[in-house]
């Protein structure tokens, strides 16, 4: 990467700063730093940040796992799990999860449809969502 440093004098309560690439419209930014005074300071992490391969929290989160393909994001914007090519695979709203794919290993309740497996059959029931009571020995 290549380290900038810009002076300028603020006049105002606001600063706004724009970064302009003209190569496959990216820019990548790292430690930006506005540091009051001409003297520039060492980028050390805020003592609230954790910064690692696996972990990144400032703001939002990041979990990611060497065995695992898949990245766990938190942040103002949204919430899920993301593949490694950056494409969220599951992103969880207001009103649940959002998902292409979803593999259920015992049971499931779609649109008030009760699907379990009972002695190797599939079983299905309609049921009333304000009825439903799940018992943890699958009953």
């Amino acid at each position: 990467y290549t380290e900038f440093k810009h002076t300028f004098t603020v006049t105002t309560n606001s600063v706004e700063i724009e970064f302009v690439s003209d190569t496959d419209n990216s820019c990548p930014i790292i430690n930006l730093m506005l540091n009051k005074g001409d003297e520039k300071m060492e980028w050390t992490l805020n003592p609230n940040e954790t910064w690692s391969d696996i972990v990144q929290i400032g703001r939002g989160i990041r979990i990611s796992s060497s065995g695992t393909d898949v990245v766990f994001v938190a942040n103002a914007d949204i919430i899920g799990f993301m593949n490694k090519q950056g494409e969220y695979i599951a992103t969880f709203d207001d009103e649940g999860l959002v998902t292409n794919a979803a593999v259920i290993k015992n049971k499931a309740t779609i649109v008030n449809l009760l699907i379990q497996d009972i002695n190797d059959q599939t079983v299905i029931n309609r049921i009333n969502s304000n009825e439903v009571e799940v018992i943890d020995n699958g009953n």
